[in-house]
């Protein structure tokens, strides 16, 4: 493998080739297998359920079912010299939100990928718990808040940016500051598979559990909103969950004019009630996305900066101007 980074290195041997191996302070590493695939080296702590769980939901069994938004687990190496540490080896992917969503349909596409990924994790008895981006292999280098749920969340991007981005610096190709970055609209390669990752708190229940009313006690992570973290005594962490998500649909909608997207924020609201027991259970929230108005779905969505020259561009595909990108030429064919 060929690591990308320039932090500090860890020298030990991958498929009989010696190699430095970059690792940055959050415990993450990107390389390139030899046939050619990105990837990412994720140190983990073999003393948690992270590899456990992860191992769970990779398992044959599970990754056969197409609601499975779990991150591939691609590969697990021991760490040179350290028993209580393991490297497991992912997809490299490209953060939800690295090139802007264009219509309505792209945002519906994605939300109920992640919400089929919540309720089969739930289905199989496994929380989530806390969706913190320090533990991310999202590059924390370009982490501007501290929004839990939102840096665990990632797509496949290999349709949307067919040259692939650079692990340390994402919005270019190969890490040139003046790179001329290259994208396609979602839209014109649906579909597009959206993924969660990092499960180093995550729990997995016991199955008799889903027959009582789940009790967990503890309140890891920063999302002070969580109204359960706020109250002493048990909470049900399927719910928080649910919370944490719905913060997630608003933080992604409120950023464009509501014109459209009024369903969503409705979702939204619904899923961030502060009473647990008002909250939507994950069927209906898959319910209430399968019963939007699919007509709407190629309405173009637009955020309140954006000028009548911002729009031109963006419609004719030229540079994009919040994220300096310029979709590729063939994707001019999908513009409406």
């Amino acid at each position: 493998m060929r690591p990308s980074g320039l932090k500090f290195s860890l020298c030990f041997f991958v498929e009989d080739i010696s190699c430095d191996l970059v690792i940055d302070p959050g415990g993450t590493i990107d390389a390139t297998r030899l046939d050619g695939t990105k990837v990412i080296i994720k140190v983990v702590d073999s003393s948690t359920d992270e590899y456990p769980i992860a191992r769970y939901l990779n398992s044959p069994e599970l990754r056969s079912d197409k609601r499975n938004r779990s991150v591939t687990i691609l590969d697990v190496m021991p760490y040179p010299g350290d028993d209580t540490k393991l490297l497991m080896v992912m997809p490299h992917l490209v953060h939800f939100n690295r090139v802007p969503f264009r219509r309505v349909g792209e945002i519906h596409e994605a939300i109920y990928q992640y919400v089929q990924g919540l309720e089969f994790m739930h289905e199989h008895d496994v929380s989530h718990r806390y969706f913190d981006h320090r533990n991310s292999v999202f590059p924390t280098a370009h982490v501007v808040r501290r929004d839990p749920c939102w840096f665990n969340l990632m797509m496949d991007a290999s349709k949307v940016i067919p040259r692939g981005t650079h692990f340390a610096r994402p919005h270019t190709h190969y890490g040139f500051p003046n790179d001329t970055f290259k994208w396609r609209q979602r839209w014109s390669v649906k579909p597009v598979q959206y993924y969660y990752i990092d499960f180093d708190i995550s729990r997995r229940y016991p199955p008799e559990a889903k027959d009582v009313d789940l009790k967990e006690m503890t309140r890891a992570g920063q999302d002070k909103s969580v109204p359960e973290f706020k109250r002493p005594g048990p909470y049900n962490p399927f719910k928080a969950d649910i919370y944490q998500l719905g913060n997630v649909i608003l933080r992604l909608v409120n950023e464009y004019n509501p014109e459209g997207l009024e369903p969503f924020l409705n979702l939204g609201k619904a899923m961030s009630n502060t009473n647990p027991s008002d909250r939507p259970s994950v069927p209906e929230i898959l319910a209430y996305l399968d019963q939007m108005d699919d007509r709407t779905f190629k309405r173009r969505i637009w955020r309140p900066q954006d000028s009548d020259l911002d729009k031109f561009k963006i419609t004719h595909c030229w540079c994009n101007p919040r994220f300096g990108s310029i979709p590729d030429n063939d994707d001019i064919t999908s513009r409406m």
